[in-house]
């Protein structure tokens, strides 16, 4: 892994304290990486390509450690080998919600989020106490329909997801 390359779009000082956090958050926990270029970028909806995304909206090291972890995974789903065919099983299980793909650029949103939003869940929950967790979960979620599906049929999704190996 290259080392971690984090930059600020305006060099504001708000996106310098989310910069620094992040920089913390990577000493303190072992953060699945898969792309080492991080932006922090004020006003931005955080994403994660063609550059890995953060915006300044909070500041509490538990949202931004969701949502980089979140971002994160995106490029796991996204490179890992079975990727297309547990899609192409996931369309076969679960109807778009409607809180995905707004702007009509990517079919398969709704579908790489069970992966994305599954495996961002089980993460934090091996790396933070429950009650951490508990308020992430509680805060504003960019996609709550699937968040809750994701908490409620965790077990059944789990498994479906390990039948293509896409558990990280």
């Amino acid at each position: 892994m290259q080392s971690l390359v984090v930059t600020t779009k305006h060099q504001y000082p708000e996106e310098e304290n989310v910069a620094e956090i992040v920089h913390l958050l990577y000493e303190k926990y072992e953060i699945p990486t898969f792309t080492s270029t991080i932006c922090i970028e004020k006003g931005v909806i955080p994403h994660s390509h063609p550059i890995l995304t953060l915006n300044t909206r909070v500041s509490d090291e538990r949202n931004i450690l969701e949502t980089l972890i979140h971002e994160q995974f995106h490029w796991y789903a996204q490179e890992h080998p079975r990727y297309e065919k547990c899609i192409s099983y996931l369309k076969t299980k679960y109807e778009d919600d409607g809180e995905h793909n707004k702007s009509g650029l990517y079919p398969n949103s709704y579908w790489e989020h069970i992966i994305v939003c599954y495996n961002t869940r089980i993460y934090l929950e091996k790396i933070l106490p429950a009650e951490d967790v508990l308020w992430i979960y509680k805060q504003w979620q960019a996609y709550p329909t699937l968040e809750k599906l994701i908490e409620v049929e965790k077990e059944k999704i789990g498994k479906e997801l390990k039948m293509y190996s896409i558990v990280f």
